[in-house]
């Protein structure tokens, strides 16, 4: 019977064995394929840190090497091929950088980077409506640590890619978002506001200036910035008393002394300035008169016929008595005569008192 009991174990103590073995086989195997998965990845940053350094030495052509190598070390880490493309951009390589993007964004469609990085690739290639749309992907993306320094360097990369197409209305709207959505943020507010004057929008810089003086009243570019504005809107009073109180913070500022002096050169000229007496107005009106009599004069052969009028009236003697119609007489045709220079023969230098007494006059825009 002892016998028969030991034949009838003998299959179950042979199917434990074989059990045994092979969990033992799947242990080890198990602890080869991590070791070998961590040989990989310990290799792959490795590499990328390699790339890292190659692109911080300024070696691109290194760091393309080395995060390739990553990227097949570790096919499955997105980071290594974001690495690459962004590498590969470095070289102006924009296909192939492309491709290695798609695959991140397949994966991960909000990644703020990788959209970046393929509306610079986008960009690189000539595909203005395409690099649009993933900068604005990148600017509502998700980002790692600072996602507001990421979202604004998006949308500033953006607003140059909008200003070289010369699409100056999106340029002012997105710079008016960008100051709107940031208004605490003076780099961002100055940023904004010196673009929008470059893109000939000064009287939407100098309200974005305004706004930042109650949260910086302190900081003398806000000011100097605001005097530069209001001198381009031909606003000299404004002009002179922001950059007083510019200076007064920063005294060593050469560009708002200057401002200073042709701002109050130019008040000094113009008979439209606020608060004139009448006899002041017509001082100022007539002394400009003879001014613009001798511009037209120098520069005839550029005038029009019907500059001929004009001149002639510029020539006939002043009324003795001035009274507040030869007033207006005279400041309408001083402002006949100051829109010939500036259409004609006026400079194009905004530095030179004399031409901007004359745009502000035939432009009518000073208070």
């Amino acid at each position: 019977m002892a016998h028969r009991v030991r034949n009838t174990f003998r299959p179950a103590g042979r199917v434990l064995v074989i059990v045994l073995s092979l969990a033992a086989l799947w242990v080890a195997a198990t602890r080869l394929t991590r070791a070998y998965h961590d040989g990989q990845e310990q290799r792959a940053a490795a590499a990328a840190g390699e790339g890292r350094a190659a692109l911080a030495a300024g070696r691109p052509a290194v760091a393309v090497r080395a995060f390739r190598e990553a990227a097949v070390l570790q096919p499955e880490e997105p980071s290594h091929r974001l690495a690459l493309a962004e590498a590969l951009l470095t070289r102006q390589q924009w296909p192939e950088a492309e491709r290695y993007l798609l695959d991140v964004l397949r994966v991960d469609a909000a990644n703020g980077a990788a959209n970046l990085a393929l509306a610079r690739a986008y960009r690189g290639q000539g595909r203005r409506p395409e690099a649009e749309a993933r900068y604005y992907q990148a600017i509502h993306g998700r980002w790692p640590g600072d996602a507001a320094a990421a979202r604004i360097d998006s949308r500033l990369e953006l607003i140059d890619l909008l200003a070289a197409a010369a699409d100056r209305e999106r340029v002012r709207t997105e710079l008016l978002q960008l100051a709107s959505a940031y208004p605490g943020n003076l780099d961002v507010g100055l940023q904004a506001a010196r673009t929008l004057l470059d893109q000939q929008f000064p009287g939407d810089a100098a309200r974005l200036y305004q706004e930042l003086l109650p949260r910086f009243p302190s900081e003398a570019p806000v000011l100097a910035g605001l005097a530069e504005a209001e001198l381009v809107r031909h606003r000299y009073t404004q002009a002179a008393a922001a950059a007083r109180r510019a200076l007064a913070l920063a005294p060593n500022d050469a560009a708002t002394a200057a401002r200073l002096t042709l701002a109050t050169t130019v008040a000094g000229l113009d008979p439209n300035q606020p608060r004139l007496s009448a006899r002041e107005r017509a001082t100022r009106t007539r002394r400009l008169l003879d001014l613009v009599r001798d511009r037209l004069g120098a520069c005839q052969a550029a005038l029009p016929p019907e500059a001929a009028a004009v001149r002639a009236a510029l020539g006939e003697p002043r009324a003795r008595v001035i009274t507040s119609e030869t007033l207006d007489a005279e400041s309408a045709l001083l402002e006949s005569a100051a829109r010939l220079v500036v259409a004609h023969c006026g400079s194009a230098d905004l530095s030179q008192p004399l031409d901007l007494a004359f745009r502000a006059v035939a432009e009518g825009t000073t208070p």
